[in-house]
């Protein structure tokens, strides 16, 4: 079966010359760089990993991106890339742009030239025309990324190999691959996606001219006026053996539908086809597959000998593609002792079928199968039986949290009303749906099953995370495109290593002395409780922040436009006019005063230049003063989903503004003030009656500051009933802080400190309120 090794790489072609590059046609070069000058691999975004070759960056902007990519819908997305280069022009030894760059190192070579995606396309061509190694080609509905990573890890201990980076699958992605080949490797290893063979032309099978292919499954995808059936989807996968080098290798899902259609259009090519898989007519038959904790055992039928292995990849798909890349390695000249023993030692990225185990805070684990990369119904099917499988070996309930499938068209909701019957099949006690797709899914479930279709991850794992219990099996699978459901692991491992929530009826309390650190009282300190409004505390020390360094004053204008209505929806507001203009006092004023949200919002808005980017400020702050258990998801401070704190977290703030701005504290001991034509008070007795000297109430939770004995005291509630019941908490902490029960102490008779308050008549709560803010036009929380 085997062909020929690919022969060595000659020993001249290290990379991109810049005298290759002046063959571009138009280009300009402006730092020429000298005739040692290699590129070895090349990029056209800035991805996470650093660059381990010296690296040519090619920049588009967006209208040169979508005219040569053909992109359109989800996928048009393209921000010009020569706008952040500059800020990454360390990775790089040079780039390719359609404009001459100003703000770059002043010795960083740049080729300027007309279209840089057709510089990309001739450096694949050229790329291609040098390459003396073999080419892989990949294609499939499903299983395209897992195999190309199982062949690479073969390939790699024992020849040079380029593959594609991440699920770089589309024609330009194909380009790239080339491009970047010019290392001239033993072997490139390339996945191709439906679109990069539907176009008109037949597709890219030409430019690549791959010497083995293979075909992984066959599944609706891409659905639109290129597909309408299975058909139409085999028909354009047999395209990849276009171009196909003569006496070059097919490699076919024998199990595949559309196998037959498949099998045609690469023989017509002149491909020798190696089927593999369960069907008994498979010239590579999977004997025996038998499910493992952390993978599966494989018995192989391969020429006339049997082979058993066991890959670390759960799942009938993960054993398909095993047996794919075992055969194209096969080919290659890689031996299958060889191959076999690299792919017992592969582990993949973790969110293909990765399996571990989240502690739970009460103690136990929940058993975490993230198979969010992608979906599509055929991985959905494969991951629905590796969780029944699970299920049925170690025991537990099947909770489900799914992400739509994308580009099914108008056969979006039959199809992911299909999924209802196998994912009952596996024994799914629960499923939480994400996307508005997902509807059709949820419609046809039973009720009991049912746990919600939400269009946010963080309202998804809020909403599943409190049912996960001992045992229980959790699968996050879905798509990722365009959507942030790719948030949703990572806010799972967040949440489920969070305290206890706080539980309804309790209350928690912390009192601490901020001058010595003592810690006098802590109950239920470190449990979590909804955060509304924590964004106008940390808004407050960033505001102290950019004072400090005289970035701005408290007499700096801010100019008010309009906010969206449902931002501001039942919150506190200031209501500003729009185009008017507030000096940030008065902004900092309505925060601490009247949690203002559009107040918050425009203060925001100055700091950082968008809510977007305050919001990762504000973020970035509570992780920098160890507030590992909050997290909030807007910079209005508005009571939202997902959003979640501890006292021991709000008394860490706390504790940051008074050492590092004490002189500000007094911000906190202003009861009431005037803005614009209004009239703002805090919603609390603690000022009035002497009781504390600085407080901030946000509803059923809050903090006051109390000077006794020269020393600054804090205290912090949660879990209050109302802004009554948390005076009344304050208060009680801040007596003991003294020494003194809170209806001891002197001016402390009101009726915020007695325990008969807590539950106040409607009535007389409203007449109290009146009785101690008089008739003045008061704007309350």
């Amino acid at each position: 079966m085997s062909q020929t090794s690919p022969r060595q790489r000659r020993v001249n072609a290290p990379g991109w010359t810049a005298t290759d590059l002046d063959k571009l046609p138009g280009g300009v070069w402006h730092n020429r760089p000298d005739d040692d000058w290699r590129a070895e691999d090349v990029a056209i975004y800035h991805a996470k990993s650093q660059p381990t070759r010296p690296c040519l960056f090619i920049a588009m902007d967006t209208d040169t991106w979508l005219r040569g990519s053909g992109n359109t819908g989800i996928y048009a997305g393209w921000d010009d890339t020569h706008l952040s280069l500059s800020r990454h022009a360390s990775r790089y030894c040079g780039a390719i742009v359609q404009r001459r760059l100003e703000n770059m190192p002043p010795d960083f070579p740049q080729l300027v030239i007309g279209n840089s995606y057709q510089a990309l396309q001739w450096l694949a061509e050229e790329a291609r025309r040098r390459l003396d190694g073999k080419l892989v080609a990949i294609t499939g509905t499903v299983g395209k990324t897992t195999t190309k990573a199982m062949l690479s890890s073969i390939l790699t201990p024992g020849m040079s190999v380029v593959s594609s980076r991440e699920s770089n699958n589309t024609r330009t992605g194909a380009c790239l691959t080339l491009a970047r080949a010019i290392s001239n490797p033993q072997a490139v290893v390339m996945e191709v996606a439906i679109s990069a063979l539907w176009m008109r032309n037949g597709g890219i099978g030409p430019q690549i001219k791959p010497h083995i292919v293979i075909v992984t499954e066959i599944g609706m995808t891409q659905v639109g006026k290129n597909v309408t059936s299975l058909e139409d989807v085999a028909r354009f996968k047999s395209r990849i053996s276009h171009g196909l080098i003569p006496g070059g290798y097919a490699i076919l899902n024998r199990d595949m539908a559309g196998y037959d259609i498949v099998a045609q259009g690469v023989t017509r090519d002149g491909a020798r086809i190696i089927s593999y898989g369960f069907h008994p007519a498979a010239d590579v038959r999977i004997t025996a597959f038998t499910p493992e904790a952390h993978g599966s055992h494989i018995t192989l039928a391969l020429r006339n000998q049997t082979l058993s292995y066991r890959p670390a990849v759960p799942g009938k798909g993960g054993a398909l593609n095993s047996v794919a890349a075992l055969i194209a390695a096969d080919l290659l000249g890689v031996s299958v002792a060889q191959s076999i023993n690299r792919l017992e030692a592969w582990r993949g990225d973790g969110q293909h079928m990765g399996i571990t185990a989240l502690p739970l805070q009460d103690g136990g684990a929940v058993t975490l199968i993230d198979d969010s990369y992608n979906a599509e119904f055929l991985s959905m099917l494969n991951a629905f039986e590796v969780t029944a499988q699970r299920a049925r070996t170690c025991g537990g309930r099947v909770i489900a949290l799914l992400g739509r499938i994308v580009n099914l068209g108008d056969q979006a909701g039959a199809i992911h009303r299909a999924l209802a019957e196998p994912l009952l099949a596996a024994g799914c006690q629960q499923a939480f749906l994400h996307g508005e797709e997902m509807t059709a899914l949820h419609d046809a479930l039973p009720a009991p099953v049912r746990g919600g279709n939400f269009l946010t991850a963080e309202a998804l794992v809020e909403a599943a995370a409190p049912t996960l219990r001992d045992g229980d099996i959790a699968l996050v699978k879905g798509s990722r495109r365009n959507s942030d459901f790719k948030r949703v692991v990572g806010l799972l491992k967040t949440r489920l290593a969070a305290p206890p929530a706080l539980g309804k009826g309790q209350t928690a309390r912390l009192l601490i002395n901020l001058s010595t650190g003592e810690q006098r009282i802590s109950e239920l300190s470190d449990s979590t409780f909804a955060s509304g409004y924590l964004s106008q505390l940390l808004l407050t020390a960033c505001v102290a922040e950019r004072l400090l360094a005289k970035k701005i004053t408290l007499e700096t204008p801010v100019s008010v436009r309009d906010i969206a209505a449902v931002i501001l929806q039942d919150t506190p507001a200031l209501g500003l006019p729009r185009d008017s203009s507030v000096p940030v006092k008065s902004l900092v004023q309505g925060m601490l005063i009247h949690n203002a949200c559009d107040a918050a919002i425009h203060l925001a808005e100055l700091l950082a230049g968008s809510s977007a980017a305050a919001l990762k400020q504000l973020r970035a702050l509570s992780a920098r003063l160890g507030m590992r258990h909050t997290h909030i998801n807007n910079v209005s401070g508005r009571p939202r989903p997902g959003q979640r704190t501890t006292l021991a977290d709000v008394a860490r703030l706390m504790r940051h503004f008074h050492q590092r701005y004490p002189h500000l504290l007094p911000w906190l001991a202003e009861p009431e003030t005037a803005i614009g034509e209004r009239v703002y008070r805090k919603s609390s007795n603690l000022h009035s009656d002497g009781s504390a000297w600085g407080q901030f109430g946000a509803g059923r939770w809050g903090v006051a500051l109390q000077w006794i004995a020269g020393e600054l005291w804090l205290a912090c509630a949660a879990g209050a009933d109302d802004a009554f019941h948390l005076d009344y908490l304050l208060d009680e902490l801040l007596a003991s802080a003294g020494g003194q029960s809170a209806s001891s102490r002197p001016g402390a008779g009101g009726t915020a400190s007695h325990p008969a308050c807590r539950h106040p008549h409607p009535v007389g709560r409203y007449l109290f309120w009146r009785v101690v803010y008089p008739q003045t036009p008061v704007a309350g929380n």
